[in-house]
C-alpha cells in the first residue's frame, strides 16, 4: 500500500520488488488504497473482502501472504492485517506485515498536527495585533 498521494506507478517506482519477483512464483498485488491514517470497521471489512476476492479470482495461495505499506499505507497494512486475523470468516493468513516510514503513533501525530494548525491559524492574527501596537 502506498504513501499518502501515491498512484500504482509511484509505488512501482519506489518499491522495486517487481524486478526481483518477475521470474518467480511470487504474486505481487499493489494497491493505492491510501490517504487514510485509520480505517473504520466497514473500511476494514470491505478491504479484507476485496483482498479475499482477488486471491480467489486469480487462484492465488492464501497461506503465504505478506502485507505491507509505505507511510500512511503502512497504517492501512496494520489495520487490515489485524482485521483479517481477528475475523475468522477470512481465510487469508498473513505470515508477516511490514511497515516503512509509518506514522504509527497516531496520538502523537494528532497532537503535533493540532499544534501546527493552531500556530498556522494564530500567526496571521499575531501579526495583525502586533501591527496595531507599532503606532
Amino acid at each position: 500500500m502506498g504513501d499518502y498521494p501515491e498512484s500504482i506507478s509511484d509505488i512501482k517506482q519506489e518499491f522495486q520488488i517487481l524486478n526481483s519477483t518477475e521470474n518467480s512464483e511470487v504474486a505481487v498485488l499493489l494497491l493505492n488504497y491510501n490517504q487514510k491514517l485509520w480505517l473504520t470497521d466497514i473500511d476494514k471489512y470491505e478491504l479484507a473482502s476485496r483482498l479475499q476476492n482477488i486471491i480467489e479470482q486469480h487462484q492465488l495461495p492464501s497461506d503465504n501472504i505478506v502485507i505491507g505499506g509505505f507511510s500512511s499505507g503502512s497504517n492501512v497494512s496494520v489495520f487490515i492485517s489485524n482485521c483479517i486475523i481477528e475475523m475468522k470468516q477470512f481465510y487469508i493468513d498473513p505470515k508477516a506485515v511490514f511497515l516503512i516510514d509509518s506514522p504509527i503513533d497516531l496520538a502523537a501525530l494528532y497532537i503535533a498536527s493540532e499544534k501546527k494548525l493552531l500556530v498556522n491559524f494564530l500567526r496571521p492574527l499575531f501579526k495583525k495585533v502586533s501591527g496595531l501596537f507599532k503606532h
